[in-house]
């Protein structure tokens, strides 16, 4: 079996691939509605604004970081505390995920999820060039995560990968990694504030110092269906109110011209 194959399988059973893809897109409609290029956004505060609500999600639907339970045994977070600033709907389509599926496990200070024997960190990048990441303009600690070698690749030194122009101050060498039960991979994540676009690779990044591809494999997780919320309860709000007493519409914040995740305007 394809490392590809197992790794997907695996965390497509444990229902993870569900609670990345609602954390993206739930993350994305939020930034989309809130950008507006005639108060400044750009691409880079489109990029950076993804890229912090999207470890929000994870940590939401994962029951990790401030959302994390004292042990496995116990339930996930109250719905008071996972739906604070999310919709109903957001809530109502959250996958319903075991505590202690996936754990926080950072590398070198970069944010990572770990599921198993598997573990992820972020990558932003231009909206269209998942195909074209260049992972020498990474961080170090990419960089190396990139120079991996393949499950079917002797260990080597890291000159006959071609990385020694790294600088010895990488932080992350490539020995520490092989002797790393852990695989780790990438989730790179991109928006397009005009068509409302999600992109959302995920696979095992390949340095491409010379040029050619920079996934050993990938697989775009917007583009593949997800299994469906995972029926978290949320109180119905009848118009009468608990008592029969009429209730006040609640407040509504109008965003001015703001883009969904599935490319269709806001109403000013």
């Amino acid at each position: 079996m394809s490392e590809q194959k197992q790794a997907l399988e695996a965390l497509e059973d444990a229902r993870v691939l569900d609670g990345l893809r609602w954390a993206a897109r739930s993350s994305a409609s939020r930034v989309l509605s809130d950008y507006d290029s005639d108060t400044g956004h750009d691409q880079g505060w489109l990029g950076y604004s993804h890229h912090k609500l999207l470890k929000d999600r994870m940590d939401r639907v994962f029951s990790c970081g401030k959302y994390a339970v004292p042990s496995s045994g116990e339930d996930a977070a109250g719905l008071d505390v996972l739906g604070a600033g999310l919709d109903q709907e957001e809530l109502l389509n959250m996958p319903l995920i075991p505590v202690g599926v996936v754990h926080r496990d950072e590398l070198n200070g970069s944010p990572g999820w770990r599921a198993g024997e598997w573990r992820w960190l972020l990558a932003s990048f231009r909206y269209g060039e998942g195909e074209r990441i260049h992972w020498v303009q990474k961080s170090p600690t990419k960089q190396r995560v990139a120079a991996q070698p393949r499950p079917d690749q002797l260990m080597i030194e890291d000159e006959q990968l071609g990385i020694s122009s790294l600088g010895d101050d990488a932080p992350v060498s490539i020995p520490s990694l092989m002797h790393d039960a852990t695989t780790t991979l990438v989730l790179g994540h991109s928006l397009d504030p005009f068509s409302g676009g999600l992109q959302l690779p995920f696979g095992r990044p390949r340095l491409n110092l010379g040029g050619g591809d920079c996934w050993y494999w990938v697989t775009d997780l917007a583009g593949t269906p997800g299994g469906g919320g995972g029926g978290r309860l949320v109180d119905p709000v009848r118009p009468g109110g608990q008592d029969g007493q009429v209730v006040a519409d609640a407040p509504v914040r109008l965003r001015r011209r703001g883009v969904t995740v599935d490319g269709t305007s806001n109403a000013t």
